[in-house]
């Protein structure tokens, strides 16, 4: 296998994945220029519509057509940092359901540098963090972007609109993988049993007296389902 970042090899188990999007299904990539592209926001954006709100020149992005998996990873422009991804998918059933029954996995694949990953408007995924306001960018080159998507995310019609805003640091950037749902929807692997370490800070008030904070950290056990809030951050260290 060989290595195009410096480090190679198969660094997890194997999963079953099964195709989101039908063969033929194409993604529409529109690049931003560093001119255009936002310096504050991004990284607390909801919806698309907000997002792409704070790029100034939304309107004139050009749009092209693209092949699933994208191979043009490794093809940047100099001057061009973002890039958006876009495409539109029906699901359809035997029984005339249009939605998942439960909670499904979506898994992106891996990463280049930073994405913000959108399902009919709202956002269920940010991996990394985009630079923002004279702030560096936090990546996690080829972090799988996982997540969990409940039923009622999908559209009732069964018309699906997938989207991501994508931030390369340098070199190679974009998503080159297949969207996919987790086989079974291992919900398991996602159901641990949370150590939650809590450190209470030790405050002197006057006098040379502790604040009523306890100053030892304490330990708790919690157990459930881990809640992905709309925003919050991919699953990770799934298997």
């Amino acid at each position: 296998m060989p290595s195009l970042w410096g480090l190679g090899g198969i660094v997890g188990p194997p999963v079953l994945k099964a195709a989101l999007l039908p063969q033929d299904v194409q993604w529409e990539i529109a690049f931003v220029t560093d001119m255009d592209a936002p310096k504050v926001g991004l990284n607390a954006a909801g919806t698309l519509e907000k997002a792409m709100s704070l790029f100034p020149n939304a309107e004139s992005l050009v749009w092209r057509k693209e092949a699933m998996p994208w191979k043009g990873f490794a093809k940047w422009k100099e001057g061009e940092h973002y890039a958006v991804f876009k495409t539109a998918f029906e699901l359809k059933s035997g029984d005339g359901s249009r939605r998942f029954g439960s909670p499904v996995i979506v898994d992106m694949g891996p990463v280049f540098d930073v994405a913000a990953v959108f399902l009919n408007g709202s956002r269920l995924c940010l991996t990394g963090r985009f630079p923002e306001d004279g702030n560096a960018a936090i990546t996690e080159a080829a972090q799988k972007a996982r997540f969990i998507v409940p039923p009622e995310a999908w559209s009732v019609d069964g018309r699906n609109e997938l989207s991501a805003i994508v931030y390369r640091e340098r070199g190679t950037g974009g998503l080159p993988s297949l969207p996919g749902i987790l086989h079974d929807n291992p919900l398991e692997a996602i159901r641990p049993s949370f150590t939650i370490y809590y450190i209470i800070a030790v405050r002197r008030q006057e006098g040379g007296q502790k604040s009523p904070w306890e100053d030892a950290p304490q330990k708790r056990q919690r157990k459930g389902l881990a809640s992905l809030a709309q925003g919050a951050s991919c699953v990770s260290g799934m298997a």
